[in-house]
């Protein structure tokens, strides 16, 4: 990335340089929460979360199911997810993850009321 020097915004070879870096970063602290913070919670609260990360990345993927579902509905995802890195869900606080389980709740009904609307226009 030094190569890119003050044009790394500037250029979309230096925006996908930075993204990916900072995705690689996100998975590296992700495994680190997992591998050493999350075997310090009690045995209840680990199972909690788990089930809540569950919970909310199989949403995810019925979201993205949608025949609705589109490059704007990924663009808006980020506000339904608290802003948090899809990698990073498993690291967010446990009312964080309670608040996007239930985010994506609504917005995935939002996408199955517009896929039922689609198919009643068809």
């Amino acid at each position: 990335m030094d190569s890119f020097g003050d044009e790394l915004f500037e250029s979309e070879e230096g925006m996908r340089a930075f993204d990916d870096l900072q995705e690689l970063v996100w998975k590296k602290k992700t495994e680190q929460f997992v591998s050493t913070f999350l075997p310090t919670l009690p045995t209840d609260v680990a199972k909690r979360r788990a089930e809540r990360v569950a919970q909310a990345h199989f949403l995810l993927t019925e979201c993205r199911k949608c025949k609705s579902w589109d490059d704007k509905s990924e663009l808006k995802l980020s506000s339904w997810v608290e802003h948090v890195p899809e990698v990073m869900i498993p690291c967010t606080s446990l009312p964080n993850l309670l608040r996007i389980v239930e985010n994506l709740k609504e917005y995935l009904e939002i996408h199955r009321r517009m896929d039922r609307e689609l198919e009643e226009t068809s």
